[in-house]
């Protein structure tokens, strides 16, 4: 079963890389395809895949997902806009690593008072 549902991923991924050129025109956005297709093919819908995967396929499937998602992010980068905003980026960048070490401090603050106080 877990090939069937490999094949069946890997289908419905190639389906939408025939129509995903359209799709840019349509109000239609690849994640609303995917869970269309998901809801399509679960035993909620046609019933083509019973959810007997195991931990294994469902870690593979959902690498294979993270690194086709951020590879399509990272490929329609505009590197010259990216460039002239460079400063802005890295201050905001700047910006919000301060304010995760600060509430880092105040949560590790919190804690030992927390702990501290006699009962």
């Amino acid at each position: 079963m877990e090939a069937e549902a490999l094949f069946g991923v890997a289908l419905v991924i190639l389906s939408f890389g025939a129509i995903s050129r359209r799709a840019e025109r349509s109000p239609l956005t690849p994640p609303m395809f995917f869970i269309a297709a998901g809801c399509l093919v679960s035993e909620h819908g046609l019933g083509l895949f019973e959810p007997s995967l195991t931990d294994s396929v469902v870690q593979a499937l959902a690498e294979f997902t993270l690194v086709v998602v951020l590879f399509t992010d990272a490929s329609r980068i505009d590197l010259s806009c990216l460039r002239s905003e460079e400063q802005s980026l890295l201050n905001r960048l700047l910006q919000g690593q301060r304010a995760h070490q600060m509430q880092g401090v105040e949560s590790l603050h919190d804690g030992r008072h927390r702990h501290s106080s006699p009962p």
